[in-house]
Protein backbone atom coordinates (compact mmCIF):
# COMPACT_ATOMS: atom_id res chain seq x y z
CA UNK A 1 0.00 0.00 0.00
CA UNK A 2 2.11 3.54 -1.26
CA UNK A 3 0.82 6.88 0.18
CA UNK A 4 0.43 9.90 -2.04
CA UNK A 5 3.61 11.74 -0.23
CA UNK A 6 7.30 11.04 -0.55
CA UNK A 7 7.80 10.43 3.22
CA UNK A 8 5.09 7.52 3.77
CA UNK A 9 3.05 9.81 5.64
CA UNK A 10 -0.57 10.71 5.15
CA UNK A 11 -1.78 14.23 4.84
CA UNK A 12 -3.62 15.62 7.67
CA UNK A 13 -7.18 15.76 8.04
CA UNK A 14 -8.89 18.49 5.77
CA UNK A 15 -5.80 17.76 2.92
CA UNK A 16 -3.66 20.79 5.12
CA UNK A 17 -6.68 22.94 5.18
CA UNK A 18 -6.72 23.12 9.00
CA UNK A 19 -3.52 26.01 9.09
CA UNK A 20 -5.54 27.84 6.58
CA UNK A 21 -8.71 27.84 8.41
CA UNK A 22 -6.78 28.50 11.73
CA UNK A 23 -4.65 31.72 9.65
CA UNK A 24 -7.87 32.90 8.36
CA UNK A 25 -9.56 32.97 12.37
CA UNK A 26 -6.29 35.24 13.60
CA UNK A 27 -6.35 37.58 10.91
CA UNK A 28 -10.77 37.95 11.71
CA UNK A 29 -10.06 37.88 15.09
CA UNK A 30 -6.97 40.62 14.73
CA UNK A 31 -9.38 42.36 12.66
CA UNK A 32 -12.08 42.19 15.55
CA UNK A 33 -10.07 43.23 18.17
CA UNK A 34 -8.96 46.53 16.34
CA UNK A 35 -12.53 47.45 15.68
CA UNK A 36 -13.27 47.22 19.89
CA UNK A 37 -10.45 49.15 20.38
CA UNK A 38 -11.87 51.76 18.53
CA UNK A 39 -15.42 51.52 19.87
CA UNK A 40 -13.65 51.54 23.21
CA UNK A 41 -11.63 54.77 22.19
CA UNK A 42 -14.62 56.73 21.42
CA UNK A 43 -16.12 55.47 24.11
CA UNK A 44 -12.98 56.96 26.59
CA UNK A 45 -13.54 60.12 24.57
CA UNK A 46 -17.14 60.54 25.52
CA UNK A 47 -16.49 59.54 29.11
CA UNK A 48 -13.91 62.04 29.10
CA UNK A 49 -16.33 64.66 27.68
CA UNK A 50 -19.12 64.09 30.03
CA UNK A 51 -16.71 64.26 32.69
CA UNK A 52 -15.52 67.68 31.47
CA UNK A 53 -19.25 69.04 30.96
CA UNK A 54 -20.04 67.78 34.26
CA UNK A 55 -16.60 69.51 36.19
CA UNK A 56 -17.65 72.47 34.59
CA UNK A 57 -21.20 72.27 35.72
CA UNK A 58 -20.10 72.03 39.00
CA UNK A 59 -17.87 74.94 39.24
CA UNK A 60 -20.70 77.41 37.75
CA UNK A 61 -22.42 76.95 41.11
CA UNK A 62 -21.50 79.47 43.94
CA UNK A 63 -20.16 77.64 46.85
CA UNK A 64 -18.93 75.35 44.69
CA UNK A 65 -16.88 72.40 46.79
CA UNK A 66 -19.60 72.99 49.47
CA UNK A 67 -21.03 69.53 50.29
CA UNK A 68 -24.45 69.83 50.87
CA UNK A 69 -26.58 67.04 53.27
CA UNK A 70 -28.82 64.98 51.70
CA UNK A 71 -31.65 65.54 54.54
CA UNK A 72 -33.46 64.07 57.13
CA UNK A 73 -34.25 60.20 56.58
CA UNK A 74 -37.64 58.89 57.12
Amino acid sequence: MESGSASGELPPEGGGKTTDRLESEWLDSGQAEREMQGQMDSRLDMSQQCDHVAKKANGSWPGSGTVWPAGPRH
